[in-house]
């Protein structure tokens, strides 16, 4: 049916974004990786040892490696400083375990404001 709205939106707006993310987060299998994710790492971040306001990052990133989003092997739990600092520098999607490996020999351990 033909309503005058394009296919494929010509740009994404920040809620559109926010939509696409809540509709991951609504995933069952996300919820029971991010809970495996930080529970092996001991409810705390790997890089500075924060408990709080924790995140489970995907090593190889959610929207290029769709065979790997449930993979525990492919988290690891960091505080919201050092998560919101990885993306900062490496970006959003296609991320690498190989730009993860570089981030944490250049950064773990450092405060991070």
């Amino acid at each position: 049916i033909g309503l005058g709205i394009p296919a494929e939106p010509l740009f994404r707006s920040s809620y559109e974004e926010r939509a696409a993310d809540y509709s991951r987060l609504n995933e069952f299998g996300y919820y029971q990786w991010r809970r495996s994710v930080l529970k092996r790492d001991n409810w705390s971040c790997i890089l500075c040892g924060y408990k709080e306001q924790l995140n489970a990052h995907h090593l190889y990133s959610w929207n290029k490696y769709i065979n790997l989003r449930f993979d525990i092997n492919n988290g690891a739990t960091l505080c919201e400083n050092y998560h919101k600092r990885f993306h900062k520098i490496y970006g959003n999607g296609d991320n690498t375990k190989e730009q993860f490996e570089e981030y944490k020999n250049n950064y773990g351990n450092t405060e991070v404001s």
